[in-house]
């Protein structure tokens, strides 16, 4: 028997993102997988909201489930998390060492002020990764060592969610300089620019800032490859990416695109 159409009133009730799905095909059988769409096909709810078995992924929902979901299902705003946003710099040195921390919180949707740490590391800053970031050995020479900053490092990371462009870099530098730190929710804005943005060539963060217009405001020592500059923009990036978007639709899935970000200093 085949599904009833979904009513003026169900389709009134349905996020913004299913409406345009139902819309799209004007029936109930727009839930449906259709026949051979790739992961990532735009009118399929099923895969919308990541509704299937990454595993599996033929083995989706059955068409009154899918109907069921939409009707029912009730998505998250993503601005009830409180996030903060990370960057970390090094000395080129391998083992790497932490020199620049900083940290951004968003609340509510709204970007706060960044926090930063110059951090003395055991051994000196490289060429290569001055050039990068222009921090030199001489601007550390006086700056305190990891543990003396800890604590507060640890309270400026103290929120729902931590978010970071390629973010395993930061997560790797932050698991081993703080030990028992138990990592919140990740969201990496690489990973999300290249779902989010198809098409681009490069999604590199110097380039997703000049396209948007995130760097606005930003001058005298704030500049790319800083931490501090770093996280301002990550953090105007994730929240031109979120949007209206729910939470649920920024969650990590499989990204497309190309690995062009490979870490340079970690």
């Amino acid at each position: 028997m085949p599904l009833p159409l979904l009513d003026a009133a169900q389709i009134a009730c349905l996020p913004k993102r299913a409406r345009e799905v139902v819309e799209y095909r004007k029936s109930g059988l727009s839930l449906n997988h259709i026949q051979g769409c790739p992961l990532g096909c735009a009118y399929c709810i099923r895969h919308t909201y990541g509704l299937w078995d990454e595993n599996q992924p033929q083995a989706l929902m059955t068409d009154a489930a899918a109907v069921d979901e939409l009707v029912n299902h009730r998505l998250t705003d993503w601005t009830s998390l409180s996030y903060v946003v990370v960057d970390v710099e090094g000395n080129g040195q391998q083992p790497p060492g932490l020199v620049e921390l900083a940290a951004v919180p968003i609340v509510s949707g709204i970007v706060g002020e960044a926090k930063s740490w110059l951090v003395k590391p055991d051994q000196p800053i490289s060429h290569f990764a001055r050039r990068i970031h222009g921090i030199t050995n001489e601007q550390v020479a006086d700056a305190p060592v990891f543990g003396y900053i800890e604590a507060d490092v640890l309270k400026a990371l103290d929120a729902s969610a931590l978010i970071a462009h390629n973010a395993h870099v930061d997560v790797g530098v932050l698991r081993r300089k703080l030990g028992n730190w138990e990592c919140p929710e990740v969201f990496d804005t690489l990973k999300l620019a290249r779902r989010l943005l198809p098409g681009r060539s490069t999604y590199k963060l110097g380039p997703l800032v000049e396209e948007f217009d995130l760097a606005d405001g930003l001058d005298g020592e704030d500049q790319p490859h800083r931490a501090t500059y770093d996280a301002i923009v990550t953090a105007r990036l994730f929240v031109h990416l979120a949007g209206r978007r729910a939470l649920e639709e920024l969650r990590d899935q499989p990204p497309g695109g190309n690995s062009d970000d490979t870490p340079a200093l970690f």
